[in-house]
């Protein structure tokens, strides 16, 4: 709750600028994701680069909060995707497209035999940019599990994310000799 505060908090601060132009290519991402799952939530990780204007590259990783009350039939402990980014950039605004492959790490008290599940993993976000830099970031994401075995039926977890996205880059090596 105190993450939602904090977020909400830096979108009245923030006021809407330029965005960055393509210079800093790294980003990295903090947010708060909830799961269509009973009262989960967790806290998600992204770490991308963007190729160029069009196409980025992400990894996240999401860790759920375990204190949270969940639901008998299922708990969701982790989440990892490797994502493509589809970007079609405005002046302040970024409106994303986002393919990849997801992993799940799952407690499931009635099957034992499976623990999470792999599988195609698909979602769209906007990210409104306060500077140059740095944006709030609203994503949606569906994660499905691969059909390898038709006696287990189509597991499929949503979630939802609002966070802060920095996007920078390294510093060039400069030699003073």
């Amino acid at each position: 709750m105190r993450l939602q505060q904090m977020i909400v908090g830096m979108m009245l601060l923030i006021s809407f600028g330029i965005s960055q132009a393509g210079e800093a290519r790294h980003y990295f991402g903090i947010s708060n994701e909830s799961y269509d799952i009973e009262g989960l939530s967790a806290i998600s990780y992204r770490y991308g680069y963007d190729v160029g204007n069009v196409v980025s590259f992400e990894i996240d990783y999401s860790q759920t909060d375990f204190a949270a009350p969940t639901s008998t039939i299922s708990t969701l402990d982790s989440a990892t995707n490797l994502m493509l980014n589809f970007n079609h950039r405005y002046e302040s605004v970024n409106i994303y497209l986002a393919l990849g492959y997801g992993s799940v790490a799952m407690t499931q008290p009635g099957l034992i035999y499976r623990d999470g599940f792999n599988g195609p993993a698909y979602g769209v976000g906007i990210e409104l940019y306060g500077s140059k830099d740095t944006a709030i970031s609203f994503s949606w994401l569906r994660r499905l599990a691969s059909q390898e075995d038709p006696a287990i039926p189509q597991a499929e977890v949503d979630s939802v994310r609002v966070g802060i996205v920095h996007h920078f880059d390294f510093a060039n090596t400069i030699s003073r000799y």
